[in-house]
């Protein structure tokens, strides 16, 4: 349970300042690794125990895929051609400072790399892929203040922590926001590979910053603000993924109106509801029971997948869950597990 709590961890980061360094090697540390080939009947890709799992839609048929448990997960995510895998990983995991960093399996060639390594954060929140073997993912290139004492220097390292895209090999690494007033987190592509969708902390204000759901298409171009949500853990936003008829992106949101599940555990003191808003009308739709922590959805094979978690049920549980796009049909498929996401066709 402990392990699953600190994939909320990035749901109430503030993201903090990078710049692009286009001299540093950006992938490095390349070592042998035991690991599976994916196999075909797999739709979900996720960890438990630090430890690369797949299993099929309804949670059965679980896979082992990797075996080294050294690093914290966050999230994992498979490319398209199923050889590859990008994870993100807290490399410190005390309240209020953790890092994430990424690393890259290679099923093919059976090894592990560190991607973006000169930089003080990468995969905050998220990663993704698109056909053609590019990650997306937030980033922090170098920071600004290394002990920040005042607004001003904490709002230039939180501002323009940004969108990035690299190939898979560390080529191509290009910024795709650049903002100043904006903290990017919690990255996701677009089933047609068009639009970026992402959380944005609104830090114009320090002291009040709130959140907000972005899309912009994958040159960094047309952003479109989406959703305005609050302040971190009142009903601040999270985790957008834009359905595939993209028509509709569905996100988390904290609410505190609510009795917490966890109060005692700072990890987890909060409830979180997957909402579902249309882009031609504007709805919102409450597609989760209130109470529970349920965040990190996906959308994809008419279902949408989250990680679930709760302290008021006989046991307490914390697994995958699917639930149709309606928000009927509610199912948690495999308890136990962490972040997981649908394997891309």
């Amino acid at each position: 349970m402990k392990n699953i709590l600190l994939a909320l961890l990035s749901c109430m980061s503030v993201a903090v300042m990078g710049s692009c360094n286009e001299d540093e090697t950006n992938i490095t540390n390349e070592q042998l690794v035991e690991i599976n080939a994916i196999p075909v009947s797999a739709k979900i890709i996720f960890h438990k125990d630090n430890i690369i799992y797949t299993m099929d839609e309804n949670g059965e048929n679980m896979t082992q895929i990797t075996y080294d448990d050294n690093f914290t997960l966050e999230h994992v995510a498979l490319s398209y051609d199923r050889t590859k895998i990008v994870c993100n990983y807290f490399s410190d995991l005390s309240v209020g400072s953790q890092s994430s960093k990424m690393i890259l399996y290679d099923i093919i060639k059976k090894t592990r790399t560190h991607l973006v390594p000169q930089f003080a954060m990468s995969g905050n929140g998220g990663v993704d892929w698109d056909k053609n073997d590019n990650i997306y993912f937030a980033g922090v290139d170098e920071l600004l203040f290394l002990n920040p004492r005042t607004i001003a220097a904490y709002k230039a390292n939180a501002g323009a922590n940004d969108i990035y895209k690299m190939k898979y090999d560390g080529t191509g690494l290009q910024n795709l926001t650049n903002t100043t007033e904006y903290g990017e987190a919690d990255v996701s592509l677009s089933p047609d590979d068009q639009t970026i969708s992402y959380m944005a902390t609104n830090i114009a204000d320090p002291e009040n910053s709130f959140t907000e759901i972005w899309k912009r298409d994958v040159d960094g171009t047309k952003p479109v603000l989406l959703f305005v949500g609050g302040q971190n853990k009142v009903s601040s936003v999270h985790d957008p993924e834009i359905s595939p008829d993209g028509n509709f992106v569905i996100f988390s949101r904290v609410n505190n109106e609510v009795d917490p599940v966890f109060p005692n555990n700072p990890l987890a003191n909060t409830a979180h509801d997957i909402i579902k808003l249309n882009l031609n009308t504007s709805e919102l739709k409450v597609l989760t029971d209130p109470g529970p922590i349920s965040i990190a959805p996906d959308w994809a094979y008419d279902k949408i997948l989250f990680l679930d978690i709760s302290d008021k049920t006989n046991p307490p549980h914390a697994g995958i869950a699917t639930i149709n796009t309606d928000g009927t049909g509610y199912n948690l498929i495999q308890n136990g597990t962490n972040i997981g996401k649908w394997i891309p066709e």
